[in-house]
């Protein structure tokens, strides 16, 4: 994951992998979508962290649906009370 910041303040972080349900209309099941490697909350969190460190202004966490990360409930959750309470 390289999280970058767009002119309003909003990153888009994303847990990576694949997800499993490969649903037909999804733009994840085209041939040129470049899947990301998986990372843990750990890593979102430090390259966050990092980015607030270099000064950037961060003002809103998009949790990205091309995993699907609530497929795992408890990952799903762990990530959002992470990103919230950190």
């Amino acid at each position: 994951m390289k999280p970058l910041i767009d002119a309003y303040g909003k990153v888009t972080v994303s847990l990576g992998g694949v997800c499993t349900l490969a649903c037909r209309h999804c733009y994840t099941t085209a041939g040129s979508f470049t899947k990301p490697p998986s990372v843990s909350i750990a890593e979102v969190t430090r390259q966050l962290d990092a980015l607030v460190e270099a000064g950037r202004d961060l003002k809103t966490i998009c949790v990205s649906g091309d995993t699907d990360p609530f497929l795992d409930d408890e990952q799903g959750i762990d990530l959002i009370e992470t990103l919230a309470f950190r």
